[in-house]
């Protein structure tokens, strides 16, 4: 015997109940005596149902709610039309008409005659909201039916009786048990499978209750005790009980099995896969339970037991981490409670009268004082109620009024193994102090089995995201999350790039995944826990993901794109955020990724060329999580340079060089006696320059690539510091719209072709040099166009070459010189990739 129940994600229309029938047919094995079907409102039902109540109650539904109710009446006859066929059909839409017009009737009433003390609010709450579960069980049922099983609908509430708590009933237990093990004996072995609604139950006068939210999952759990099932099945839309819920946490993962104790705390906690009082009929019984999602019905899911071993098979002390998202966390204090009897009994006694139910507890070993959580709509209630029990004591100054303090959450961390395991509550308070993240209270059973925390609710989800990674953190240690800003030519050569070699990164157990990606109009983020990646194959169009951004992106939002970023970060492995703008306004974005856990790789020099405090801030520490290699030389390695330079006590004195790829291809080209504005012209076709060539032969870009350099070498210099003179000086193009700029531009052929011609005639070459003295008290900077002698380093340097000439007490006589190809998209996006990769390389020193 087994029995099986979906909620109503898994019934929410006719194709769900499709899937689900079917699923029923294989855990049955086609036998309908050998199992029975709890069943959950189809999804949503239920909260318009609640509304339609409220309404009702409120006297002014009216014509609202009648065409409310005759659209649930039409949803559900037309799923009808899906699942069943003919005859069966006919019958099923009779049972649906019937039952929609016992909810009208019950409308009236409600609006008719109100609330009594013989039908209080909540009652009639119930009579109208049980109608969800009395039509999804005639909807299951022909479902079956149309599969060949013959089945049929059961109304659950002359068999399970409670007492009068409406909406969130008590369980009678043993007349319970009684009423529906007589049912089923009753059947006969040839009776039709029993679909039976969930969530309902009954007073001993026969009024209509509830069992609280998710109530089915009970349901399920009271009939498969009374039969004594074999086991029962939770049917639903995740994979089985998380190791946090997949909402906050991204790599949450599924739970091959628990103990009942262990499921116990951690739905009580917060996570809403199971129903917390379903799990003790089950274990009464020691009847397993098994959390399976009817998305994926080939998942094995969950399994809830008694067994001893899943420890050693889970190798962690942690099971999981739960949370409740909103809280009030009440104080009470004063001298009076110290040594004093009975102070606890009387301040749950005053709970229990508010109808509060503590959800938390703690009580400091000075027993100076208490404090608890409860959920926010009682707190008003309670703080009456404990402030008039101890109100003598108040009054006389000895015990202090009680403290509400809202906006708190708790967060939760399970695990049977914690008992046995030294060093976890410190590893749980370690973490949320690295992190920042402030304790107001604690609590641990006798079991030791849970550590449970109260954080400031903004505070929960991050809470949540790094205790799981810090014991949950191998499970995704592989993955390397990639946020890119840019789609210009960089940051798509540098899509196309890590779209190549993924798979290569693959077999190295790295799990590359793009999961953020934005220009400055529009933006896509990756959907969380089971949702779509973005497809890096997409690059592989020229246009890529430009045009992908401009046709389906949503508005840029660098804000919830750095929420979406701490997520990540705080699910394990490397989430790096990679800036291929040009933007000025990235110092602030940079920060706000640091602090969320992740690296930044940038190609752009102006967060790095501006205030020196910005500069300083990034390279704390040693710069661990900040990578800008492409800021200097494109690709070449010399940042690296410096830091293998300086890490090894051998200060840099000077460097020189040419640093601009673009402009060593136009002195190379004037050197060869080409023309100014056609070499100009050709650069730019070829991709060497920025849109606006001025840009490039102002000289300021490469002077703050001089700037990040003398910064590394220990010079306190700001941009202004810098002496540039531009390549080209005529301050009467300065200022021109681009296409008049591209139009005069030949104005200075002459005048270039006559500085290059006057070098040649005395045996120098001119270069675009920068230049850094660093070895004085003051260092200097200066960037311009110079003659140097033929055995000058830079001499007769191939076009488009970068070159940096490094000299230190080690390399006085010989200096070290970087060179290599300085210019160009790919070049620059394989620096930029190369930075992707050391971050991850280098991912143990941020820890």
């Amino acid at each position: 015997m087994k029995v099986l129940k979906f909620g109503g994600s898994s019934v929410a229309d006719a194709g769900r109940l499709q899937v689900a029938a079917q699923i029923v047919e294989r855990q049955l094995d086609g036998c309908p005596t050998d199992g029975a079907v709890v069943v959950s409102a189809l999804g949503g039902v239920t909260d318009r149902l609640l509304a339609l109540a409220e309404a009702s109650l409120k006297g002014n539904g009216g014509a609202e709610a009648a065409r409310e109710a005759a659209a649930l009446r039409d949803h559900h006859l037309t799923i009808a039309a899906g699942v069943a066929a003919g005859a069966d059909l006919s019958a099923l839409r009779a049972a649906l008409e019937e039952l929609c017009d016992g909810l009208g009737r019950e409308l009236d009433d409600c609006e008719r005659t109100g609330i009594t003390a013989q039908r209080p609010r909540e009652a009639w709450i119930d009579r109208i909201v049980c109608h969800g579960e009395l039509l999804s069980t005639q909807l299951l049922a022909a479902a079956l039916r149309a599969r060949g099983l013959p089945a049929a609908a059961r109304d659950a509430r002359p068999l399970v009786r409670t007492d009068r708590s409406f909406q969130a009933a008590l369980v009678a237990l043993e007349p319970t048990m009684k009423a529906i093990a007589g049912h089923f004996a009753g059947l006969g072995e040839d009776g039709p499978l029993q679909v039976v609604t969930g969530f309902l139950g009954s007073t001993p006068e026969g009024e209509t209750t509830t069992l609280g939210r998710s109530g089915s999952d009970l349901t399920a759990s009271l009939v498969g005790a009374a039969l004594d099932a074999e086991r029962i099945e939770i049917w639903t839309d995740v994979p089985g009980v998380m190791t946090a819920d997949p909402r906050r946490v991204e790599d949450a993962l599924p739970i091959p099995r628990l103990s009942y104790e262990e499921m116990l705390e951690l739905s009580h906690f917060g996570a809403k896969v199971v129903y917390p009082p379903t799990v003790t009929p089950a274990r009464r019984k020691a009847i397993p339970l098994l959390v399976r999602s009817t998305l994926d019905p080939e998942h094995p899911g969950t399994l809830v037991d008694g067994g001893r071993d899943r420890q050693r098979a889970r190798g962690t002390a942690v099971t999981g981490i739960s949370s409740i998202d909103d809280v009030h966390l009440m104080l009470l204090v004063g001298d009076n409670l110290v040594g004093t009897p009975g102070v606890a009994a009387r301040l749950f006694d005053a709970l229990a009268a508010s109808r509060a139910s503590a959800i938390l507890i703690s009580q400091a070993s000075s027993e100076h004082s208490i404090c608890f959580a409860v959920e926010p709509g009682v707190s008003e209630a309670a703080k009456k109620a404990v402030d008039a029990e101890f109100r003598a004591e108040i009054e006389a100054g000895s015990v202090r009024p009680i403290r509400v303090e809202r906006d708190q959450s708790i967060v939760a961390v399970v695990g049977d193994g914690m008992r046995d395991r030294p060093g976890i509550a410190g590893r749980v308070f370690g973490i949320l102090g690295r992190r920042g993240v402030n304790v107001r209270a604690v609590a641990q059973g006798s079991s030791e089995r849970n550590i449970s925390m109260v954080v400031a609710r903004a505070d929960e989800g991050r809470a949540v995201r790094w205790i799981h990674r810090e014991f949950f953190h191998r499970a995704a240690s592989g993955r390397l999350a990639v946020y890119v800003l840019g789609v210009g030519g960089v940051g798509s050569a540098l899509l196309r790039q890590l779209a190549a070699e993924r798979d290569a990164l693959e077999q190295k157990g790295i799990d590359l995944q793009l999961r953020g990606l934005a220009s400055s109009r529009f933006m896509e983020l990756a959907v969380r826990r089971g949702g779509r990646r973005l497809d890096l194959g997409a690059a592989g169009d020229p246009d890529g993901w430009r045009s992908a951004l401009e046709q389906g992106g949503e508005t840029a939002d660098l804000d919830r794109l750095l929420e979406h970023l701490g997520e990540t970060a705080g699910g394990g492995g490397r989430t790096i955020l990679v800036d291929v703008t040009a933007s000025g306004a990235m110092s602030a974005v940079y920060h706000r990724a640091l602090a969320a856990g992740a690296a930044v790789v940038s190609a752009n020099k102006l967060p790095f060329a501006g205030p020196i405090a910005d500069f300083r801030a990034f390279h704390a520490g040693g710069g661990a999580n900040v990578f800008h290699e492409a800021t200097v030389g494109a690709g070449l390695p010399v940042l690296h340079t410096v830091d293998l330079l300086l890490g090894a006590g051998d200060p840099i004195e000077s460097v020189s060089g040419v640093f601009s790829g673009t402009l060593a291809y136009l002195t190379g080209e004037l050197s060869a006696r080409k023309v100014w504005s056609e070499a100009v012209r050709r650069a730019h076709r070829l991709g060497y320059t920025e849109p606006d060539p001025r840009d490039d032969l102002g000289g300021l870009d490469v002077a703050r690539k001089l700037l990040i350099l003398a910064r590394l070498c220990g010079a306190d210099l700001e941009i202004d510091d810098v002496d540039v003179a531009p390549m080209l000086d005529r301050p009467d193009l300065a200022d021109l719209p681009l296409e008049d700029y591209w139009q005069r531009l030949a104005s200075a052929d002459e005048e270039m072709a006559a500085r290059f011609a006057e070098a040649r005639s005395e045996g120098l070459e001119l270069a675009y040099l920068a230049e850094l003295h660093a070895n004085g008290e003051r260092a200097t900077a200066r960037v311009g166009l110079q003659a140097v002698p033929p055995d000058h380093p830079v001499a007769g340097m191939p076009a488009s070459d970068n070159m940096f000439v490094f000299r230190s007490p080690r390399y006085n006589t010989r200096p070290l010189i970087v060179q290599g190809p300085g210019a160009g998209t790919e070049l620059t996006a394989g620096g930029v990739f190369g930075d992707i990769l050391r971050a991850w390389a280098e991912r143990g020193a941020s820890a």
